[in-house]
């Protein structure tokens, strides 16, 4: 699903420059009159829904895919196979035609391995980062005696070829991290409640370590943005260029870097920091240039994640919980500014870029004063009006002339929004839904009751049952012909076209959907 019109699980943290402006963001309630449609849809009785006619058993192909060294041109999933010493990348062509595996010591112990893995496979499917060595277990005490070392790696997925590595430490890792504190213990009085330089050290190592490792490439793959310790106490923004295999710093605050989002056009990158690392704790977000020219700080405490809207605005959120998210924050990088545009809960929100306008699912009614259901939000004026009602489950965008959203129901079933605000039943089933990356199909699994898999078509509002059976993982194919998905214990690509299914392979268990798999492009 394009994840500019759909935002739900978004972790975009980083760090901050000397040189940038601090932008105060205001909490004003947006007004409650708007502008905007006022019809609020609800939701029909189950008599408009499509009746799907019988399945019959899937017949799978097993056939054997031609494992070659070398790339052809063309689009390939890419996810980690387990082998004996670790991990290795498959890539499989979009058409099942061939299969490359590259195998490297790709071993990164840190959260979810897989999810490392694919982060370090570039978009042009040329190059392959990881890291190497050691800077502590996690969770591990503050050790002035632990020797540390933790080195990036970059290597050409075409020949396997070393194409740059480098120590992301600097030479008094550890020690610098006490030194600081003794040297700046009145800062940290509101961070830590013990704030010794023993516990401040540690404070400051758990932060460090919480970040390090974080990177992702650029949209066309020129460029690695990375967190390093390189040259100072806390760890900065810097960026690797392929093309020219040199380092730039872009930043050089005092804080920890946590996580990393390039702008669609690849020339910003949105980034948090924080030196307190756990629940609750203080991030503060910042957007640099990719040329170092401008560092734009927006500290708002409390907001952690985000994604990009289009290449100036970048819109985040706090993950709270319990009651779910809350406050959606719009940061604009032309006006250097940043302003609170639903300062109130939700579950998600989703971005109609050909309306340039917000679609925010509120499920839950008990904590603010606003009632349960989509509500249209205008960004450049903050005026709402709620568009439908009820308690949904997930919604994910269409952005079409004629369909804005697909709306999942608990326990009652799978739902379309129309542009004019009216509500049409597609499905019974009560299941997951994914929008092909073309928004004229849908894809509806029944994980209740295990019942198949359907696609619906959105222009005829037919519904072709396609699968039965259990269903574990599904991923469409860019160009929205077919898709890759388990079946039980086999791993396939079933084509729309010709209405096959071909088993790519049985001897693993794919990882499943994003992160821990992705398309590239290769030439």
């Amino acid at each position: 699903m394009n994840y500019l019109k759909h935002i739900t699980l978004l972790t975009i943290l980083f760090l901050v420059s000397c040189s940038s402006t601090e932008v105060t963001i205001p909490t004003t309630t947006p007004p409650e009159a708007s502008a905007t449609p006022t019809t609020t849809a609800t939701v029909p009785p189950p008599t408009a829904t499509a009746t799907p006619t019988a399945t019959p058993p899937i017949e799978i192909t097993k056939q054997a895919i031609p494992e070659v060294d070398s790339f052809e041109p063309g689009t390939y999933l890419v996810y980690p196979e387990e082998i004996e010493d670790g991990y290795a990348l498959t890539f499989i062509k979009s058409d099942a035609s061939i299969k490359v595996t590259r195998a490297f010591p790709l071993i990164f112990e840190f959260y979810s391995v897989e999810a490392s893995i694919i982060q370090g496979v570039s978009p042009d499917g040329r190059y392959y980062a990881y890291l190497s060595g050691h800077e502590g277990d996690w969770m591990s005490d503050y050790d002035l005696d632990e020797e540390y070392e933790l080195q990036l790696n970059i290597v050409s997925l075409r020949d396997q070829s070393i194409v740059a590595e480098f120590s992301l430490l600097s030479d008094s890792f550890p020690a610098n991290f006490l030194e600081y504190a003794q040297n700046h213990q009145d800062q940290f009085e509101s961070e830590f409640e013990q704030h010794t330089p023993e516990s401040i050290a540690q404070g400051l190592f758990y932060a460090f370590k919480a970040g390090m490792g974080t990177f992702q490439w650029s949209p066309n793959g020129r460029y690695l943005a990375f967190a390093g310790q390189m040259e100072g106490l806390s760890s900065d923004l810097y960026v690797f260029d392929v093309a020219n295999r040199s380092v730039r710093r872009l930043t050089s605050g005092p804080e920890q870097i946590q996580s990393i989002k390039w702008s669609p056009d690849g020339q910003q990158i949105a980034h948090a920091s924080t030196n307190v690392f756990g629940s609750g704790s203080a991030y503060t977000n910042h957007i640099a240039s990719l040329d170092g020219s401008r560092v734009i700080s927006f500290p708002d405490h409390w907001i952690r994640w985000g994604g990009w809207l289009n290449n100036n605005q970048y819109l985040a959120y706090n993950k709270s919980t319990g009651a779910g998210n809350n406050h959606l924050i719009l940061c604009d990088t032309i006006e250097g500014n940043a302003r609170a545009i639903w300062p109130r809960q939700f579950s998600s929100v989703s971005y109609l870029d050909s309306r340039n306008l917000l679609l925010v699912n509120l499920p839950y009614p008990e904590f603010t004063e606003l009632e349960a259901g989509i509500y249209l939000v205008d960004p450049l004026t903050e005026e709402y009006s709620r568009i439908a009602d009820g308690e949904y489950w997930s919604v994910q965008a269409l952005d079409r002339e004629d369909y804005l959203l697909v709306l999942e129901q608990m326990d009652e079933g799978i739902y379309l929004l129309s542009a004019d605000y009216k509500i049409e039943k597609i499905s019974e089933k009560i299941g997951w839904t994914s929008a092909s990356p073309d928004n004229e199909l849908i894809a509806i699994y029944d994980y209740k009751n295990d019942v198949g898999l359907d696609i619906y078509w959105i222009d005829d509002q037919t519904t072709r049952p396609i699968i039965k059976g259990e269903v574990r993982d599904f991923d469409w194919l860019p160009d929205s012909s077919g898709f890759f998905l388990e079946i039980g214990e086999s791993f396939c690509l079933h084509d729309l076209i010709s209405g096959s299914t071909i088993e790519v392979d049985d001897s693993i268990e794919y990882f499943g959907f994003p992160p821990y798999s992705k398309f590239v492009e290769i030439e």
